[in-house]
């Protein structure tokens, strides 16, 4: 998820999930913890994916069971030089949303280096546990690990 201005008055929505999709630079001040924007959702239920090198898919279609608007996450650094993410795995778990903050763009960092920065804020995973931010894959087969 990424972070994007606020509006003096709520927008209607663009599209409906198991979040609400806002508007680019239309997201309410009262969201908690802070306004979030789908930019990323990919629903491989189907059996497809995309390839590797694709940032940007279905831009004008949130609602879309795969979209991206990875190209644009550089306008959405918060003020604290920090990305703020939620992933969500729907259907597994109560608690299968995971928030993190990372200094990084996933894009311009390659392989098994981790993120600087990297600061796990809640989810099921243990403080101690392996994950340690989005970069780049190395593998041909995905795009962020």
């Amino acid at each position: 998820m990424k972070f994007i201005s606020t509006s003096s008055s709520p927008p209607t929505p663009i599209a409906q999930s198991r979040f609400k999709i806002f508007a680019k630079g239309e997201v309410p001040s009262n969201l908690w913890p802070n306004p979030e924007v789908l930019i990323f959702r990919l629903d491989s239920s189907d059996g497809t994916f995309w390839p590797r090198d694709v940032v940007s898919l279905n831009k004008d279609h949130p609602a879309a069971n795969k979209y991206s608007i990875l190209d644009e996450m550089n306008e959405y650094r918060a003020n604290d030089g920090h990305f703020h993410f939620k992933l969500c795995y729907p259907g597994l778990t109560n608690n299968s949303c995971y928030r993190w903050s990372q200094s990084e763009d996933p894009l311009e960092i390659t392989g098994q280096v981790h993120p600087k920065d990297f600061n796990y804020k809640e989810g099921p995973f243990p403080q101690d546990h392996r994950f340690k931010g989005l970069s780049r894959s190395t593998p041909s087969s995905s795009l962020l690990d």
